[in-house]
C-alpha cells in the first residue's frame, strides 16, 4: 500500500508541474521531470512563468532587440560544463565568438552568473523553459 501511495503522490506532483508548465493534458515520465518535479511541484503556472522571466527575461529581450543568440549560448555554455571550446563546438562558432558572447552575458546578467546559486537558478530556468516547450 505504501508503494502505491508513493506512486500516486509522484504522479500528482508530475501532473501539477505539467499544468504549471502549460502542458495540461500531456504526459511525462517522472524521469523526464526529475528533480524539477520535486522542486516545482507546489507551484502554479504563474510562479513558473515568473521564475523563468526573472532569470531569462533580460537575455530573451536582449536577443530579440539585437538579433543575437545569447540564450542559445547560455544553454550551450552550461551543457558544455562551462567550457568555452565545448560551447563553441556545440554552437559551430569560433571560440572567440563564445568569449564575446560571454562578455555580453556578463553585461546583461551582471557579474557572478557563472557560479554558485546564480548559475543554479539560470540552469533551472533554462530547464523549465525547455520542459515548458517555449
Amino acid at each position: 500500500l505504501v508503494a502505491v501511495t508513493d506512486h500516486v503522490e509522484r504522479a500528482q506532483r508530475a501532473a501539477q508541474l505539467l499544468v504549471a508548465l502549460g502542458r495540461a493534458g500531456e504526459g511525462a515520465a517522472t524521469e523526464e521531470l526529475g528533480l524539477y518535479g520535486l522542486l516545482f511541484s507546489e507551484v502554479d503556472r504563474g510562479d513558473v512563468t515568473q521564475f523563468i522571466e526573472r532569470n531569462l527575461g533580460p537575455i530573451r529581450r536582449y536577443d530579440r532587440d539585437r538579433g543575437t543568440a545569447l540564450l542559445e549560448t547560455l544553454s550551450a555554455w552550461f551543457d558544455a560544463d562551462a567550457s568555452p571550446s565545448g560551447t563553441a563546438d556545440r554552437l559551430y562558432v569560433h571560440v572567440n565568438t563564445v568569449y564575446q558572447r560571454l562578455d555580453r552575458l556578463d553585461s546583461v546578467l551582471g557579474p557572478g552568473w557563472r557560479r554558485g546559486d546564480r548559475a543554479m537558478e539560470l540552469r533551472l530556468a533554462l530547464r523549465m523553459w525547455e520542459l515548458r516547450g517555449s
